[in-house]
């Protein structure tokens, strides 16, 4: 006697466990997506506030030279997220620019009577 599985019948196993797979990582994800739409603003304020860059609590001589070296630390990790957000925005105008330029219509002067 065999005792074997066909071919179709371990791939609508596997499937199944596939979707169950899914149907549990949807879940937590949505979760996620629910915890972050109610706690978008103290989120926000945490992340911005933990660079400490109003140096409280530094009471070193060097606390001006700390504030700007953490502000200096914010624009490091944040410039290139503003910089890919920016990026397609700025080619869009140069290259309507250029567009215009090269192939936009010159005004007719009106005649006057």
């Amino acid at each position: 006697m065999k005792s074997s599985v066909s071919p179709l019948e371990e791939l609508r196993a596997e499937r199944s466990k596939l979707q169950t797979e899914c149907e549990k990582h949807e879940a937590y994800l949505k979760e996620d997506l629910f915890y972050l739409s109610d706690n978008w603003s103290s989120l926000l304020f945490r992340s911005i506030f933990s660079f400490n860059l109003f140096g409280s609590n530094n009471n070193n001589s060097n606390s001006a030279i700390s504030g700007i070296s953490n502000i200096a630390g914010l624009a490091g990790d944040i410039f290139p997220t503003l910089w890919r957000i920016a990026k397609p925005y700025l080619i869009g105008v140069v290259v309507n620019r250029v567009k215009n330029s090269l192939f936009g219509r010159k005004k007719k002067k009106k005649k006057e009577k």
